[in-house]
């Protein structure tokens, strides 16, 4: 039986590359340095009503542009844009390939425009929680529940982004 340190930190993400692939979809190259999950999503670059625009994310779960939210994306209207690290991909390029953007109250998505600008919001967690909750080895008496995954903060997703720049 292994012994379980608890992990309280969220994950980190290193930037590697991005570029656009075709006229209609950006990659983003990424690492993470601890086994998670890492979601990316296209942002305008102007201001409007349509979109949760450059410098609209908020870390208020209630807001309509609340980021965790909005860069996991909607599998409904395909702007799911994630990479999934494990053990023995930590600190390996992985490669999360973006085509559509996703409207501000999350009812429905469109293709990139061609040959427009675009900021890329990236938001990771790790795995902590799946990994010690459907564990089966035995736990000791001073095991501690974690009530979820630790995720990257709206700072270090914008700090993130702010690296990436307009592709």
């Amino acid at each position: 039986p292994g012994v379980w340190i608890v992990d309280s930190t969220p994950p980190a993400i290193t930037y590697v590359t991005s570029e656009g692939i075709n006229h209609e979809t950006i990659r983003v190259i990424l690492q993470l340095n601890e086994p998670g999950t890492i979601w990316c999503t296209p942002v305008q670059l102007g201001m409007g009503v349509t979109y949760c625009n450059h410098g609209l994310f908020s870390a208020n779960p209630s807001d309509d542009c609340y980021f965790n939210t909005f860069i996991k994306g909607d599998s409904n209207h395909n702007t799911v844009f994630r990479a999934d690290v494990h053990v023995d991909t930590v600190y390996r390029d992985v490669q999360i390939d973006m085509n559509r953007i996703e409207h501000k109250d999350m009812s429905t998505s469109e293709a990139l425009e061609h040959e427009a600008g675009y900021r890329v919001y990236c938001y990771a967690e790790d795995d902590w929680y799946l990994q010690t909750y459907h564990s089966g080895d035995p736990r000791s008496q001073s095991y501690q529940h974690v009530g979820g995954p630790n995720g990257i903060s709206l700072t270090d997703t914008t700090d993130l982004e702010a690296v990436i720049g307009i592709r």
